[in-house]
């Protein structure tokens, strides 16, 4: 039993931390200018990458921490914020791709 919250409180952490850091990650990509770190960059890419990051901190940190703290809490609603942030994932990478093709 003490072995399996010990576990638990592992995912947390690292998870929360994980998520934290993806979210750091992308707030710090939205106020850079790729252009001077990357070369020829569109600034919309940026914006674009960053949402992706950020929309992946989101959903790990729904996947990981909060489905632990919050066990009782509704599937429905828990269900429709994790395909909603998928949802962003997914679409604003393939906008990234999209617009580092054309």
């Amino acid at each position: 039993m003490r072995v399996l919250q010990g576990l638990r409180i592992i995912k947390i952490s690292f998870g929360g931390v994980w998520a934290v850091g993806l979210l750091i990650f992308g707030f710090w990509l939205w106020r850079q200018d790729l252009g001077l770190l990357f070369g020829e960059v569109d600034s919309r890419v940026g914006k674009v990458l960053s949402l992706w990051v950020i929309a992946g901190g989101e959903f790990v940190l729904m996947w990981l921490v909060a489905d632990d703290i919050c066990p009782k809490a509704s599937v429905g609603v828990t269900g429709f914020m994790k395909l909603l942030a998928m949802s962003l994932f997914w679409l604003s990478g393939a906008a990234g791709i999209w617009m580092m093709a054309s």
